[in-house]
C-alpha cells in the first residue's frame, strides 16, 4: 500500500478487510514523529509486520513540518545568540570601565604618595617592607625660615596667609624638583631639604648651594610682586645622616644625626637674607663658591663654631640665578 501525500493521516489495520487504510484528515501528524524514527527527518520506509501480514509503509514529513522546525530552530539560535552578545558586551563595557576605575584611583594614590616620599622609598613601601632605614655617610642638609611671616600674619586674613604661605613653598618645591633635592618637610613657616639622598650624588653641597641663592632671588621676586617686606634666613651643614619611613597610617620621610642639628642652629644662629654654613660645607663649596668667613661664634648646643656665608658662585652664572615667578602660582 501506498500512502497517499496528505499532510496529516491516520494508518490503522482493517481486521475484516485485511489491510491498511488511512482515517479522516486533522488526526495527530505521524509524518512529524514517525519520520525521527528512521534517523533522519526526511522520506523514508519502515516494513512493518502487521496481523501476520508484511506492510511497507513510505513514510514523508507531513507539509509545512520540516520547514517550521528549521526556521524555528535559526530563529532560535539567532535570538540567543544577539542575547548572548548583549550580555557579554554589557559585560565587558562595565568590567572595562570598573577596571578604569581603579587605575585612575590607584594612580591618585601612588601621586599623592609621591607628594610625601620619596619615589625609591615609595616603591618599597608599596613592596611591603616593614621599616624603611638607611644610612648616609654624606649629605648636605638645608633649614630655611621666612623672617618677618609671623609678623604678617597678625595683619592679614588667616586665607590670604595661607595662599602667600602657599605661593612661596610652591616656588621652593620647583626649586627643590629643578635641582633634584629631595624636600622632607615644612614646619609652620621654616622648609627643610636635603641633597645626596635617597639617591647619593657627588655634587649634593653644590646642588644645595644654588638652590639657597634662588630661594633668595625668588623672597626678593615675592616682596615686589606682593608688597611684602619679608627675608629669608638659610642654614646649610654637611655630614652623616640616617633616614627612615615613620608612620603606620600616615607616613612621613625624615631624618636624624647630629648633622641635622647643626643646619638647623645654622639657620637659627643665622642672618636675614644670609646663607649661614659650616665649616664642612665650606670645604666642598669653596674652589665654586663666594664665601666670608664669619669667624668662631657660640652655637647653642655645639660651643664655638667656625661658620661662612654664602655670598654666591664665582663664575656669576649660577643656574636658575634669574628669579622665577611666584605670584604665578
Amino acid at each position: 500500500m501506498s500512502i497517499p501525500n496528505n499532510p496529516e493521516v491516520l494508518i490503522f489495520y482493517d481486521a475484516t478487510k485485511g489491510e491498511l487504510r488511512e482515517n479522516q484528515p486533522k488526526p495527530a501528524p505521524l509524518t512529524g514523529s514517525a519520520a525521527h524514527l528512521c534517523g533522519e527527518p526526511g522520506n523514508c520506509t519502515r516494513n512493518l509486520t502487521v496481523a501476520d501480514r508484511q506492510w511497507q509503509i513510505e513514510i514523508r514529513p507531513a507539509a509545512g513540518y520540516f520547514t517550521f522546525q528549521t526556521h524555528a530552530t535559526s530563529t532560535v539560535v539567532l535570538v540567543g545568540g544577539l542575547l548572548l552578545s548583549t550580555v557579554l558586551g554589557a559585560y565587558l563595557f562595565n568590567f572595562l570601565r570598573y577596571t578604569a576605575e581603579i587605575e585612575s584611583e590607584r594612580h591618585k594614590s601612588e601621586m599623592l604618595l609621591l607628594n610625601i616620599l620619596p619615589e625609591a622609598i615609595a616603591s618599597r613601601l608599596k613592596q611591603d617592607h616593614q621599616t624603611i632605614a638607611e644610612s648616609f655617610p654624606e649629605v648636605t642638609v638645608l633649614f630655611a625660615d621666612i623672617v618677618g611671616f609671623t609678623q604678617l600674619s597678625v595683619r592679614v586674613s588667616p586665607t590670604e596667609l595661607v595662599h602667600l604661605l602657599n605661593q612661596v613653598f610652591s616656588t621652593f618645591d620647583r626649586l627643590s624638583e629643578k635641582h633634584g633635592l629631595e624636600k622632607i618637610k615644612t614646619i609652620g613657616d621654616a622648609y627643610m631639604a636635603v641633597g645626596g639622598l635617597p639617591k647619593p650624588r657627588p655634587d649634593h653641597a653644590d646642588a644645595v648651594a644654588e638652590m639657597a641663592l634662588e630661594m633668595q632671588s625668588e623672597i626678593a621676586r615675592f616682596n615686589a610682586d606682593n608688597h611684602t617686606n619679608l627675608s629669608i634666613r638659610i642654614g646649610i651643614n654637611t655630614g652623616p645622616v640616617v633616614a627612615g619611613v615613620i608612620g603606620k597610617k600616615k607616613f612621613i620621610y625624615d631624618l636624624w644625626g647630629d648633622a641635622v642639628n647643626t643646619a638647623s642652629r645654622m639657620e637659627s644662629h643665622g642672618l636675614p637674607d644670609a646663607i649661614h654654613v659650616t665649616d664642612s660645607t665650606y670645604q666642598l663649596l669653596q674652589e665654586k663658591f663666594i664665601l666670608e668667613a664669619r669667624g668662631i661664634i657660640q652655637i647653642k648646643g655645639k660651643g664655638e663654631m667656625a661658620t661662612y656665608l654664602l655670598k654666591g658662585r664665582k663664575d656669576n652664572n649660577i643656574a636658575g640665578q634669574t628669579p622665577g615667578n611666584l605670584a604665578a602660582s
